[in-house]
């Protein structure tokens, strides 16, 4: 049995998303990061991690990615999906083996409650999209992702849910 559908996004590209769930929640909604690393061309800031681009290796260019400073020893990143979703699956583009290793996905719900949706132990394929089920679908309204150690790289973050 098949999962997956097809769908389109940004700029008429064609790939698949579980079926039965709300498209990718996440995509252009506003999001927070606790530091940022600075880029020769700008920064390297939150958004870039909803913008759409879904464009894995050499066309994946780094400063189209959110990345955190490297002395940041709790690093974490959020987007708020603006109203409350029943979150099953985070898919997060890794272009760096390292930069997702041991990772907690937290929904956090309208109450401001943190509820643990996994843990990620990493690492993952280079240049590959990783789904990352919730241990049990959560229901909230914001999703932050967040390391222990390190620097945080998050190229591009989809997020799949229902409705409550």
């Amino acid at each position: 049995m098949d999962d997956r559908k097809d769908t389109t996004v940004v700029l008429g590209m064609r790939y698949a998303e579980p079926k039965g769930m709300v498209g990718n929640i996440a995509l252009m909604k506003p999001t927070l990061q606790g530091t940022f690393r600075p880029a020769l061309a700008g920064s390297l800031t939150s958004e870039y991690a909803v913008d759409g681009h879904r464009w894995p290796g050499i066309l994946q260019r780094p400063t189209l990615c959110s990345v955190s400073k490297r002395k940041d020893n709790a690093p974490y990143w959020q987007v708020d999906l603006q109203q409350s979703y029943v979150i099953h699956m985070v898919t997060v583009l890794i272009i760096s083996t390292g930069r997702i290793d041991t990772v907690t996905i937290d929904i956090i719900d309208s109450d401001g409650r943190t509820l643990e949706c996994t843990s990620h132990p990493g690492p993952g394929v280079r240049n590959t999209f990783k789904d990352i089920p919730c241990h049990v679908p959560t229901q909230g309204q914001t999703v932050r992702i967040s390391k222990n150690e390190t620097i945080l790289t998050l190229c591009e973050v989809e997020i799949y849910g229902t409705y409550p």
